[in-house]
């Protein structure tokens, strides 16, 4: 419950400081990169911090597992794969 509350106040507080940007007329390319890149930094170190990637092995190349991905309907990435596809987005 008490990442619920944290994730609507940081939501909230983004439209607030989009708002006052926008009164302000900075530039929204800025404050939407700044968004990005401390959302970024925010969720590194808490993967780092909870050793969320302690126990994920390569198994197979991501470019084999997505040929098999895209051949196959039930197929699903391993867990290093996915952590390829979610960096690459």
């Amino acid at each position: 419950m008490l990442y619920l509350l944290l994730a609507i106040i940081c939501s909230s507080t983004i439209a607030f400081i989009f708002k006052f940007a926008e009164n302000r007329n900075m530039n929204q390319y800025i404050i939407t990169s700044s968004n990005y890149l401390i959302a970024s930094t925010i969720s590194l170190f808490m993967i780092i911090n909870n050793n969320l990637l302690k126990g994920v092995v390569k198994e197979q190349s991501f470019l084999n597992e997505w040929k098999i991905l895209l051949s196959q309907n039930q197929y699903r990435l391993s867990s290093y794969n996915s952590v390829i596809w979610g960096i690459g987005l």
